[in-house]
């Protein structure tokens, strides 16, 4: 769970259309010569089935997964759609498209495209394209190409249905994306030629960046780099995060990655603090997929230090503690990340009355997380309990759906079985969702 305020939203900048092309246009046009080198609501009775008459079956199964994950994504799933289209809608598709990244996560790609297909606003579209891309990942081109297909549908849906912009660009940096991974350039660039949302382009190119050929590597990276020139602050920061994209792919080349870690330590500092350690965070992952603990503990080492300069609200700073304390663990530094653990549970306790009810599973999901990671799992299932428990103090069924769907997906993600007493405790309350809107 990223650890950011309920509620908060990314601004999109404005779309570059008054320049002779756009720096998203141009990126993906980048992209395509490399690659191609190879809220409006609809009713759920009018919404278009996933599967259609000519459908093959995928030539990509779903994974075997324990019983008690399976169930707790189904919960997850009822919880999502407990809440009713009016006056829910919004709240309900971001909740069911995230059980959608989850079940994706956990290689159950039937089971997401069935959910994808029936979120009822413009997510749908991303949900879809998501679920194009990992077939597109194991090489079910057709798969990919059918779902693709329906995510355009979305994509083309009249103003009057998406409303803003960027909620279609969305959508279409999704399409995108999974055509790059296809190795479509031409077709990528398609959606992409009246430029997109500034917000938006760098999740394409993150893609691109995973693919580009060892002598493509320096055109590629200027493209990137004229971003530090004269984009936008959205553009800078999703720059910077495709640059850590890069940074895990070109790991094995000293000079490549000191190149690019070099270009985003000259950026960060201009970044909100959260972003700055979101990056530091992802630098550390990926030099610990590639067996180097030392990098790693340097860079969480530097993360500590940036995170003790900055005065967060008490739940973000419990959240960001455990998620420094899970790197630490995983970098090798196991006693004292423990301690850290241990430490931002006290300080939630301490601190918790300062603390929204809304605000507390956001602070708890991680510091579960973080426990199991350590191979503490009855001490992350404690805290998932305690989360849970903290779920339900507001009555309102809105706040609850999204403290209880974080719950179950996590655990699912980290594999934690709930105890009796918490099955007992989601499925009563899940049961009560979304009461009081049936007389509406």
């Amino acid at each position: 769970m990223n650890p950011t305020a309920r509620g908060a939203s990314s601004v999109a900048g404005p779309c570059l259309s008054n320049t002779p092309m756009s720096l998203s246009a141009h990126l993906l046009l980048v992209a395509g010569a490399f690659a191609g080198q190879s809220d409006g609501a609809v009713s759920p009775r009018t919404a278009p089935a996933v599967s259609s008459p000519d459908q093959t079956e995928p030539a990509v199964a779903d994974e075997p997964l324990a019983e008690h994950r399976l169930e707790l994504l189904d919960l997850a799933r009822a919880i999502a759609s407990s809440l009713p289209e009016f006056p829910h809608v919004k709240d309900r598709s971001r909740e069911e498209e995230a059980v959608v990244g989850a079940l994706l996560e956990l290689g159950q790609p039937s089971r997401a495209q069935d959910l994808a297909g029936a979120i009822l606003n413009w997510r749908r579209g991303a949900a879809l394209a998501d679920c194009a891309f990992y077939y597109a990942e194991r090489g079910d081109e057709a798969e990919a190409e059918r779902l693709l297909a329906l995510a355009d549908e979305v994509a083309r849906w009249p103003e009057e249905r998406i409303k803003q912009s960027w909620r279609r660009d969305r959508v279409r940096s999704r399409i995108a994306r999974a055509y790059t991974r296809l190795g479509r350039g031409d077709d990528a660039a398609r959606y992409v030629v009246d430029g997109l949302e500034d917000s938006e382009w760098g999740g394409v190119e993150a893609v691109q960046a995973s693919l580009v050929e060892q002598d493509e590597f320096d055109a590629w990276f200027k493209s990137i780099d004229r971003v530090f020139v004269d984009g936008s602050f959205d553009q800078m920061r999703n720059a910077c995060f495709v640059l850590a994209e890069a940074y895990g792919t070109n790991f094995p080349d000293e000079k490549r990655r000191a190149r690019l870690e070099a270009t985003i330590r000259g950026a960060w500092d201009k970044l909100p603090p959260q972003v700055h350690l979101d990056l530091m965070h992802i630098l550390a992952n990926h030099a610990l997929e590639h067996g180097d603990e030392a990098k790693a503990r340097g860079l969480a080492a530097e993360a500590r230090d940036v995170f003790r300069g900055v005065r967060f609200t008490a739940e973000v700073h419990v959240a960001n503690a455990v998620r420094l304390a899970e790197l630490r663990y995983r970098a090798g530094d196991r006693e004292a990340a423990r301690a850290d653990a241990d430490a931002a549970l006290a300080t939630y306790q301490q601190e918790r009355e300062k603390i929204i009810d809304v605000f507390r599973t956001e602070a708890l999901v991680p510091l579960a997380e973080a426990y199991a990671t350590m191979d503490a799992k009855q001490t992350a299932l404690a805290v998932y309990e305690l989360a849970a428990s903290e779920a339900i103090v507001n009555p309102n069924s809105r706040p609850r759906v999204e403290d209880l769907g974080a719950i179950c997906r996590s655990m699912a993600l980290r594999d934690v079985a709930p105890s009796e007493a918490l099955w007992s405790l989601l499925r009563e309350v899940s049961a009560t969702l979304g009461r009081e809107y049936e007389n509406l």
